[in-house]
């Protein structure tokens, strides 16, 4: 690695890591899709991952099947991020069911621990429960929409520091990307 290299790293919502790069305050943004990126923006894809049903199993129950269909997980109360809620109501609206969400906000870890405390099922990628304390369980959502990815992002034109090459070289190692982004420079 760099050891003389100090990286300054910002865990925040998708949106405001978007804004911090248009304005220059960031010269590289890592997010989850869905989010809107600016044509001044070079966004390369890489490894998706599953949203998936977490839950206390005390509190809900979902049968022994590791998938489950959106049919079921409609009629349960359901908590996510605000980026995931026009994915949700939309692949419910598709197959004519109106979703019981109960809370929508911007944080992951919130919404994990409303879970926790039984309020309802949360609708999180999976990568999250891995770093997760909550003992939750999870199964994962029959739904071919939710399916979402992540991007490394960058401005359009704009040569990186040699910092920015340097992580954008510890990405690229760390990350699969997908095969029809770009390639990470």
């Amino acid at each position: 690695l760099w050891p003389q290299i100090r990286y300054q790293l910002y865990e925040m919502n998708s949106a405001k890591l978007l804004q911090l790069l248009e304005a220059g305050a960031i010269d590289v943004a890592v997010v989850r899709t869905p989010c809107r990126f600016s044509a001044a923006m070079e966004p390369r894809f890489i490894s998706g991952e599953q949203l998936v049903a977490a839950y206390r199993p005390d509190c809900f129950s979902f049968g022994e099947n590791k998938r489950i269909p959106l049919c079921e997980l409609a009629e349960k109360p359901l908590m996510m991020i605000q980026r995931y809620e026009e994915l949700v109501t939309g692949a419910c609206d598709r197959i004519g069911l109106v979703p019981d969400i109960k809370c929508v906000n911007i944080q992951i870890a919130v919404t994990l621990k409303l879970a926790q405390a039984g309020i309802g099922v949360a609708i999180v990628p999976l990568s999250t429960l891995a770093v997760s304390d909550d003992p939750l369980e999870y199964r994962m959502i029959d739904e071919p929409a939710f399916a979402i990815s992540r991007a490394i992002v960058t401005m359009r034109g704009k040569t990186p520091s040699v910092v920015c090459s340097h992580f954008l070289e510890l990405c690229r190692e760390a990350f699969p990307i997908n095969k029809n982004s770009l390639p990470l420079f």
